[in-house]
């Protein structure tokens, strides 16, 4: 429940143990923010009007670690209630514990918290809200057709898959993801230079394992943000002068208690970070000097000028990316795209610093052309990816306005014809709200093709990141 503070996590533990309890008893609170994928069965005691609050219960066991080959949801329900002659057909319908159904989430909200306040209006017979939610079904159940039918014409797009899979696969290949130890390296960056009375002590025993003591202005900083920002994870960082024992692989979590925090991109520590430099604007590391071997790099020996931009492009939906180009000095020859990335991501990951490296390059004013140069051919590579962008989020856009268009017209074709009914039939009493159904629906189809005409304008960014030398010498 609520107010548990740090005995949350010793309940888990207990529950967690294989001679523990073997149920867990849980308000709401419990139905996001912890990982029960060592359980098989949730029982749910009430039924919330929102299916997406059980979707998130399910959510806490059927998740990545699962190893039962099936999980079980057990609904309870008090005979010839609302939650009895309604909600459960209701979810049974649009078959909740059957499949996802994260994409209908906002009408699934509207349409259910609408039914709730009319299903206990007093005046209203059984007959009616049988009725009412008959509609409720009927709109849920308009929308997922609407939503296999584009389903089923993205099957044109079937080849898309194939150069999904290639960025995938080349994205692993090219290691465009944190490591653990980069992410710590990143950690112990941040301190040493922003708040240098941290204390981050490697333990020799665990690898990936460190000893955390906040210096008191990073505790209060990110008390702060925690209270502001309130993420899902909780953390004794910010609460402590003690070290806090901090584990950055993943793979070894599993073999320690509660007490020791695993350090991830979704924790408080990283987020408070990440915000950190985005409110500084300050690249970390904007030049730089290192060197490595050719059978590491793969690559020729000589000195090798880079360059690294990030490119930001927004509208539909954001695109972020990182683009390196490299030059050898001497020959003029410039590396492609994917090999100018491996360079650079080899040289950060493994590389060595050169101290005093303007001893290095004997031609200071040639690496600063062959920069210039590398700048200009990333400058040319921007325009042509923004172009490709905005002419992919211009269909997008497209899509989306006339996926929008069919749904409210539909809806608005549906209430236009149950006012003439009502009004045939001499049925004054429901034409007034239904009006203001109609109203609503039509205000939501403007708001909607605003918002993506809206998105329509692509809005590209370029920062310069980093720049530098990387010697390649034999061996």
């Amino acid at each position: 429940m609520g107010g548990m503070g740090d005995a949350k996590g010793d309940v888990l533990q207990a529950f967690e143990q294989r001679d523990g309890p073997s149920v867990l008893l849980s308000s709401e609170v419990g139905s996001e923010g912890i990982d029960l994928q060592f359980c098989r069965v949730v029982v749910n005691y009430d039924l919330p009007w929102n299916p997406m609050k059980v979707e998130q219960r399910i959510g806490r066991i059927d998740r990545l670690g699962q190893e039962a080959e099936r999980i079980t949801i057990v609904n309870l329900k008090l005979v010839d209630t609302i939650e009895d002659r309604i909600l459960i057909r209701l979810y049974n319908r649009i078959e909740l514990f059957r499949e996802s159904i994260g994409d209908l989430e906002e009408i699934l909200g509207q349409e259910t918290e609408r039914l709730m306040l009319e299903l206990i209006n007093p005046t209203l017979t059984d007959e009616e809200r049988d009725r009412r939610a008959r509609e409720t079904e009927r709109a849920i159940l308009n929308r997922r057709e609407e939503q296999t039918r584009l389903e089923d014409e993205a099957v044109n797009l079937a080849a898309f898959a194939d150069y999904i899979l290639d960025t995938i696969r080349d994205g692993r290949e090219k290691r465009r993801w944190l490591g653990a130890e980069e992410l710590l390296c990143f950690v112990e960056d941040f301190f040493s230079q922003q708040f240098p009375g941290t204390k981050i002590e490697r333990k020799k025993d665990i690898p990936l394992s460190v000893n955390i003591r906040l210096s008191e202005q990073a505790r209060s900083k990110l008390r702060q943000f925690v209270s502001v920002r309130r993420p899902g994870t909780p953390t004794r960082l910010g609460r402590h002068a003690s070290p806090v024992t901090c584990i950055f692989d993943p793979r070894r979590a599993g073999n320690f208690d509660h007490s020791v925090e695993l350090i991830d991109p979704t924790h408080p520590l990283i987020q408070w970070i990440r915000e950190k430099y985005e409110e500084d604007g300050h690249p970390l590391h904007p030049v730089s000097a290192t060197r490595l071997a050719s059978k590491e790099a793969n690559i020729e020996p000589g000195t090798y000028v880079f360059f690294v931009q990030r490119w930001t492009f927004r509208g539909l939906r954001k695109e972020t990316v990182l683009a390196s180009r490299a030059l050898r000095l001497g020959t003029g020859e410039v590396l492609n795209a994917a090999a100018s990335e491996e360079l650079v991501e080899l040289a950060s990951r493994i590389g060595d610093p050169i101290p005093n490296a303007a001893n290095v390059i004997s031609d200071f004013d040639a690496a600063i052309e062959a920069g210039s140069t590398c700048e200009d051919i990333l400058d040319e590579s921007f325009g042509e990816r923004m172009a490709d962008f905005q002419a992919d989020n211009e269909v997008r856009c497209n899509q989306q306005e006339t996926s929008a268009v069919r749904f409210a017209e539909r809806r608005i074709q549906e209430l236009r014809g149950r006012l003439e009914r009502y009004r045939e039939e001499g049925k004054t009493k429901p034409i007034t709200p239904t009006e203001g159904l109609l109203r609503k629906a039509e205000e939501e189809k403007r708001e909607k093709l605003e918002r993506i005409a809206a998105r329509r304008h692509t809005d590209p960014s370029l920062v310069q990141l980093a720049a530098g030398v990387i010697e390649v010498v034999e061996g």
